[in-house]
């Protein structure tokens, strides 16, 4: 029957846009039940139900639906708290400052933004000295490229097999938080309540306060 289906014309087209118009139409209704919250608390790109009075925000799953390509449906100054975790570096650069700058938006006066992203600096200082920044048996296995080389490691922290399209150090972190209109930014250490223990040894941390 699937065979047959797929040999009409159009109809995986169609299949798809139905798909969506019913996606959008359930995930509108959790959109507007957001935003009666008293406080309204966004974990973007994770695909897990939120904890701590977090919604998670993701493409595939988690509490609600939404490509981060397009505009949150929040109104401005909405937002009480937005994080994000090992997110941004799977955006080009464009991208990243679209995602930001739409936290900024609807997040109130004071409102603020931590963010959790992979530390690219660890890597390019291991290759300098010649040394393997982890043990190669804990990289993500598709990501790995196997030529006995040191520079394996920046090419897998720099491409992570088509997944990552940008790399962070602290400078460029907070730097592009301040060009997308945050009046206070800053690094911030690892928080036990917030950030993930077993990504704690590549990551860097950053707050901006709107």
């Amino acid at each position: 029957m699937k065979k047959i289906f797929l040999k009409v014309p159009g109809f995986k087209e169609f299949y798809l846009f139905v798909k969506e118009k019913i996606i959008y139409s359930l995930e509108k209704k959790k959109w507007n039940k957001l935003k009666k919250q008293s406080q309204i608390k966004l974990d973007l790109g994770s695909n897990k139900r939120g904890t701590n009075g977090f919604v998670t925000i993701d493409y595939m799953s988690g509490d609600i639906r939404h490509n981060l390509f397009n505009s949150l449906p929040l109104e401005n100054s909405t937002v009480d708290y937005i994080y994000t975790s090992h997110t941004l570096e799977h955006f080009k650069f464009e991208n990243i400052l679209f995602i930001i700058k739409e936290c900024n938006r609807v997040l109130k006066p004071g409102g603020k933004l931590k963010i959790c992203v992979p530390n690219s600096r660890f890597y390019v200082e291991s290759y300098l000295k010649r040394e393997n920044f982890i043990k190669r048996k804990n990289w993500y296995g598709p990501a790995v490229t196997e030529t006995g080389s040191h520079i394996d490691q920046l090419n897998y922290i720099a491409y992570l097999n088509g997944q990552h399209k940008f790399m962070f150090d602290e400078q460029n972190l907070t730097n592009i938080i301040k060009m997308c209109g945050f009046k206070e930014v800053s690094l911030r250490n690892f928080e036990e309540d917030l950030d993930l223990q077993e990504r704690d040894y590549e990551s860097i941390y950053a707050l901006g306060v709107k």
